[in-house]
C-alpha cells in the first residue's frame, strides 16, 4: 500500500467519514475512495488537493509522510 492510500485511510478514519461522505466531498463516488484507499490508482493533484482540504491536512502529508508518522499524529491507528 503506498503512503498515500495508507494516509487517505487513516485521515478519513480520524474525522470519523465514511468512504461515500468523502466521495460527496470530491464528486466521486465510494469506490473510486476504495480504489485510492486500496491502492489500485492514484487521484490527479487537482483531486489530492480537494481531498487535502476536505480532510484538513496538507497535501504533501497524504501524499509523502511515512504512515506510522502519520498515523501518530491522528493519535494511533483506526480500526473499522
Amino acid at each position: 500500500m503506498s503512503h498515500f492510500a495508507n494516509n487517505l485511510e487513516v485521515a478519513r478514519k480520524a474525522r470519523k467519514l465514511t468512504q461515500s461522505a468523502v466521495g460527496k466531498a470530491v464528486k466521486r463516488s465510494w469506490r473510486t475512495i476504495y480504489n485510492w484507499e486500496a491502492g489500485l490508482v492514484m487521484p490527479s493533484v487537482d483531486l489530492v488537493e480537494q481531498l487535502a482540504q476536505f480532510l484538513r491536512v496538507r497535501p504533501e502529508r497524504l501524499l509523502y509522510e511515512s504512515p506510522t508518522d502519520f498515523e501518530a499524529s491522528f493519535g494511533g491507528a483506526y480500526a473499522d
